[in-house]
């Protein structure tokens, strides 16, 4: 878990069902954001709770060279992404 400016982010990784992993995320840690990755597919995903106004294509776009809409986005496993997530902490 960590932040990006107030939002609270959590991230972990998956082989399939984004918006179902995304939303349970969201909710058990009541969070602003969630990013899946999926190592098989070097493929980094982002999720929002509704009302959170980031915007997460342009999210995608800086750490992932990816982009999305306001709600969802996504984009490829990159090494600004991958040192952006050395600012996470481990959630216990």
């Amino acid at each position: 878990a960590g932040k990006i400016k107030d939002y609270t982010i959590v991230s972990t990784f998956i082989t399939s069902n984004v918006n179902e992993v995304a939303n349970y995320m969201l909710d058990k840690f009541d969070a602003d954001v969630a990013i899946m990755v999926n190592l098989e597919y070097k493929a980094v995903s982002f999720r929002k709770r509704r009302g959170v106004q980031l915007h997460l294509g342009k999210l995608a776009e800086k750490l992932c060279e990816g982009g999305g809409s306001h709600i969802l986005a996504g984009g490829k496993l990159t090494d600004t992404f991958a040192n952006f997530t050395k600012t996470l902490t481990p959630i216990s």
